[in-house]
């Protein structure tokens, strides 16, 4: 009954103001291709969004059935017309955003390992991330490798690469840091964890971060590494856009991390 009532507050008031743009257009031409416009983009994100909002993602489907129905209404060319604009806006998203994800925020980026305490007699990790586009998930990682410094861990970092490290022998901890893109890991995390095989019973913790929502990252990093034999003895969630003292008290992102790091057991204890 709430998502009813929900839908009729979202959905009545738009398709009013549907029904006026139309009654106040003449040009048949410019309703097809505005109304086209329109519902295309809603049906991206719908095709975007319906695995973690599925309820915004129906009222969404609505309004763009909403829109071809009363482009049908308005006459056969001018739906026609819509139709094709619809189809064109749509698959102009989604190649967008394709491109976006693999050529941009997915491609790999390539950095020597950086060791840091070399001389730490802890424990040795091995922490591999990918550093996304705005730098939070690199800022993130460095909290949480010196959160491992600071009890005598020695820690090589690297990026998410074919350059990176895939022989585990002599690390006791590996950490995967990933941004979350489309809803999933950044690609090259995933990759980097395929290259590494079985993780042979490796404790391994993981690090994800999103605008505001890891519901599906999260699990999704959580199952790669069982999948793969590891022994997942940690996994973080932190968002920019949510507060983060919702899960850990404070907001302060790389304290968090500084925190999370210094409580990783030593081995042996």
């Amino acid at each position: 009954m709430i998502t009813f009532a929900m839908l009729l507050l979202v959905v009545v008031p738009l398709v009013a103001g549907i029904e006026s743009f139309f009654a106040k257009k003449e040009d048949g031409r410019a309703i097809s291709i505005l109304a086209g416009l329109g519902a295309g983009a809603l049906l991206w994100n719908v095709y975007s969004d319906w695995r973690v909002s599925p309820i915004s993602s129906l009222v969404l489907a609505i309004l763009a059935i909403v829109l071809m129905v009363r482009l049908f209404r308005a006459g056969t060319q001018i739906w026609k017309e819509g139709l094709v604009v619809t189809v064109v806006t749509f698959v102009a998203l989604l190649v967008a955003w394709q491109g976006l994800l693999g050529f941009v925020v997915n491609a790999e980026v390539v950095n020597d390992v950086e060791v840091l305490n070399p001389e730490g007699s802890a424990g040795t990790a091995l922490l591999t991330y990918h550093p996304g586009r705005s730098g939070y998930q690199e800022m993130i990682t460095h909290a949480f490798s010196e959160g491992l410094v600071s009890n005598d861990w020695r820690v090589d970092v690297a990026t998410a690469s074919k350059e990176a490290p895939t022989d585990l022998a002599g690390y006791d901890l590996l950490v995967l840091s990933a941004p979350t893109y489309d809803w999933v890991p950044a690609k090259p995390i995933q990759r980097y964890l395929e290259r590494l095989g079985d993780l042979g019973g490796q404790p391994t913790a993981v690090i994800v971060s999103a605008a505001g929502t890891t519901s599906l990252s999260l699990p999704m990093m959580e199952n790669l590494v069982r999948e793969a034999n590891g022994d997942l003895v940690a996994s973080y969630a932190l968002w920019t856009l949510v507060p983060n003292r919702i899960a850990y008290g404070i907001d302060d992102s790389e304290e968090i991390m500084r925190q999370k790091g210094r409580a990783v057991p030593v081995p042996g204890e």
